[in-house]
């Protein structure tokens, strides 16, 4: 990961981030992510402190260097949630590895046919009527959305962290002008997974799909397999 790291940081400037307004391909790399709190990180090396300091800013982060006790601080967030399109699932793990490194929440979702984890977790081992947790304990909430939902906004804000969420679900997404405004419509047809890091957070996102329209199938731990 290291070696990652450096390469990553080394160029960060050349990020393709994904449109809000680009329909989603049925096989896609995206991750959504966000930092809805101040984060700091300490840097010994001025060098690595601004490549860091680059990177985030990339990324969309409000984001300052400042010296501390002899050392560098970067400091950065981003409270709302934005989409990184990748080239290939191989980089969707690095980065999202480097993301949450960083202290950033993620978002990736993928379908059963998914290949061998580069984590060594076998994703296309997941059954939606059974077992669901990843290998560090995460847990995993099973989701699928068959038929088109139009979904509208009071801001554009609220309308393009929708998209990022629902690009990296691994949704279909489309807008269209409608009466005035723009309306945006998702759908996920076949059963696709995300795994979040505790309990809570899955639920709270199990309780987001279901008000958004998601069908849902979630392991609450123990033998408390709920299906929606």
């Amino acid at each position: 990961m290291k070696t990652f790291q450096t390469t990553m940081l080394a160029t960060a400037a050349m990020l393709v981030m994904s449109t809000a307004s680009s329909a989603m391909a049925e096989e896609s790399f995206v991750i959504a992510y966000r930092l809805g709190n101040w984060k700091t990180m300490e840097f010994e090396n001025p060098t690595t402190a601004q490549q860091h300091l680059q990177a985030v800013r990339n990324l969309g982060c409000e984001a300052r260097a400042e010296n501390h006790n002899g050392h560098l601080d970067v400091i950065y967030r981003l409270p709302e949630w934005r989409p990184l399109e990748l080239a290939s699932d191989k980089l969707v793990h690095d980065w999202e590895g480097w993301l949450k490194s960083s202290g950033f929440e993620t978002i990736h979702g993928h379908g059963d046919d998914h290949a061998q984890g580069h984590d060594g977790h076998n994703h296309a081992a997941h059954d939606h009527a059974g077992h669901q947790h990843g290998p560090n304990g995460e847990e995993s909430i099973a989701y699928r959305m068959p038929n088109w939902k139009t979904l509208h906004f009071e801001t554009a804000s609220e309308r393009d962290q929708l998209i990022a969420i629902a690009q990296g679900l691994g949704c279909e997404v489309r807008q269209e002008s409608h009466a005035g405004h723009d309306d945006v419509l998702i759908r996920s047809p076949r059963w696709m997974h995300a795994e979040f890091s505790t309990h809570a957070i899955a639920l709270n996102w199990e309780q987001w799909m279901k008000r958004t329209g998601f069908e849902t199938q979630h392991e609450h731990g123990g033998e408390h397999n709920h299906v929606h």
